[in-house]
């Protein structure tokens, strides 16, 4: 794993101790032809990244990645308050998908946080794959619209 894409996931949400251990294959969420579809690039799997909860995605010029789906046993909105409360003023309420969704941005990375159910999602890209935070917004619909 490039040092780049290791970052990126490296620094992907940590949820509470309340996520169990069950849960949903976040690449089966977002898949490779939906980041392919979304930012040009020959984006590539990172097979290494595939472990507890984390899918990451690759591409030429540093392109980096990665979501995180956890299953919390008090549901999203639990999560979601939780993990809002840990990122403190750099949050800003999202227009969705989901109630209580929110963003984060900095001069490096792009985040958006949502949840459904009992499942709490993380997309986060770096501004070397996208800057435009309508691309987060449809890759974050994506996945909102396939989590149980």
């Amino acid at each position: 794993m490039r040092p780049q894409a290791a970052a990126v996931l490296a620094a992907t949400l940590t949820l509470s101790l309340t996520a169990s251990a069950a849960g949903v294959n976040p690449c089966q969420l977002l898949t490779e032809a939906d980041v392919k579809a979304a930012i040009p690039g020959a984006w590539k799997q990172d097979a290494q990244a595939v472990n507890d909860g984390i899918c990451g995605y690759e591409a030429a010029g540093g392109k980096a990645l990665a979501i995180v789906a956890k299953e919390i046993a008090q549901g999203a909105a639990f999560g979601l308050a939780i993990n809002l409360k840990a990122t403190g003023a750099k949050a800003t309420p999202a227009p969705g998908p989901g109630a209580g969704a929110f963003r984060v941005a900095s001069g490096r990375h792009n985040e958006i946080q949502f949840g459904k159910g009992k499942y709490v999602a993380h997309l986060r890209v770096n501004v070397e794959a996208t800057k435009d935070p309508a691309v987060l917004d449809r890759l974050a619909k994506a996945v909102y619209d396939r989590l149980p």
